[in-house]
């Protein structure tokens, strides 16, 4: 089975061919600064793969060097959701000319960088340093353009309650929920390495990284992580992304207990993900992070590997304590992570979490909700 790892590489003209076909569906656009395997692909290129199933919309996505282009085709589009992008002249005048024919313009964001004002937290929770002065440059430039974008919108769609209602009471406009989810490229792959998990030889305990930002969040786990490696010596840790190790967790990396491996795409990703026994979430807890969705645990559930995570707003959500998967505060670690090592869990975690997250975190189930929102834009 080959899964491409950039299924979202069409042309342009493709893309513009599609969109003026005739149709008697709505057409959602998708608008973002450039593809990657992060926001894009949930936001953008999930959603339209959503909508594929949908008798009444369909979704197109393009990128911020293509307005010139699309601007010629606004007459095709009903709505234009600009995804995590900072503004620009070149947005502002697109969307300026897709208000002149009435067309609603969505902000979707999925964390909370767009809030100025909570820039010192989530600025120190993605571990930034405070004495470089380009830091501070950065932040503020990037969630100021942010924050116009929002602005200029006429609602705003976020991926959970909680940063729906800092979206509502930031912009003082209505916000809507979408999740994050899988796409098909996932679940076809996923269930592939499903069929064919093995228990591994040693103990694998992974954290998955898709940042550099997540010094401070795997910090919190370190000390009990450091008692499982030193109590149980077939125990290992594999970090895979980003990481900068605490210094006295680095003897683990030297005796080969801990290693760390490089950042893969999202298909590859799931495999790494099905080779290890316990999937950690660690997160510090604060409004920051409570605005973060669940992907984490969705991508672990469908190839069969448990997780432990923090009990932030997503997670006391869709988590239920040895059903479908383990919330751990901090001081409870190594207690969960040693009663899994043992065995001495719920087995039916692992069958119960894959059918939660396939049955909510597929394109086919979460396309109602999809329609739900557009059609009350649309109103």
């Amino acid at each position: 089975m080959v899964v491409k790892s950039e299924p979202w590489k069409i042309s342009l003209w493709d893309r513009l061919k599609q969109l003026n076909q005739k149709t008697t569906k709505k057409t959602i656009v998708y608008l973002y600064e450039k593809a990657d395997t992060s926001t894009f692909r949930y936001r953008a290129y999930n959603m339209c793969q959503a909508l594929e199933g949908s008798n009444k919309y369909r979704g197109l996505y393009f990128f911020e060097e293509e307005l010139i282009q699309l601007a010629d085709y606004l007459e095709k589009i009903d709505v234009v959701v600009v995804v995590r992008a900072r503004w620009t002249i070149g947005i502002n005048a697109f969307i300026e000319k897709a208000k002149k024919r009435k067309l609603p313009i969505l902000f979707d964001i999925d964390d909370l960088v767009f809030y100025i004002e909570k820039l010192p937290i989530v600025m120190n929770t993605l571990n930034v340093d405070f004495n470089d002065p380009n830091s501070y440059n950065f932040w503020f430039a990037y969630a100021s353009r942010l924050w116009i974008m929002g602005q200029l919108c006429d609602a705003t769609i976020g991926t959970n309650e909680f940063i729906c209602k800092r979206l509502e009471g930031y912009y003082k406009k209505p916000s809507y929920i979408i999740d994050n989810f899988l796409n098909k490229e996932q679940i076809e792959t996923s269930d592939d390495l499903w069929d064919k998990k093995k228990k591994n030889k040693n103990f694998t305990i992974g954290y998955f990284s898709g940042t550099p930002s997540h010094v401070n969040d795997f910090k919190k786990v370190v000390p009990e992580l450091t008692s499982l490696l030193e109590k149980y010596q077939d125990i290992k840790v594999e970090v895979v992304g980003f990481m900068e190790f605490p210094q006295d967790f680095k003897k683990f990396i030297y005796s080969g207990q801990a290693f760390h491996s490089p950042l893969v795409d999202f298909i590859a990703l799931q495999k790494k993900i099905s080779e290890v026994d316990v999937n950690i979430i660690p997160l510090l807890d604060n409004e920051f992070t409570n605005c973060k969705s669940e992907l984490k645990l969705f991508e672990a559930a469908i190839v069969g590997t448990i997780t432990c995570a923090t009990p932030t707003f997503v997670y006391k959500q869709n988590i239920k304590n040895n059903e479908n998967g383990f919330l751990c505060e901090e001081g409870e670690w190594f207690e969960m992570i040693e009663k899994i090592y043992q065995g001495n869990f719920n087995k039916n975690v692992i069958t119960n979490a894959r059918k939660y997250c396939l049955d909510k975190y597929s394109p086919e189930a979460q396309l109602k909700n999809i329609e739900a929102v557009f059609k009350k834009i649309l109103k």
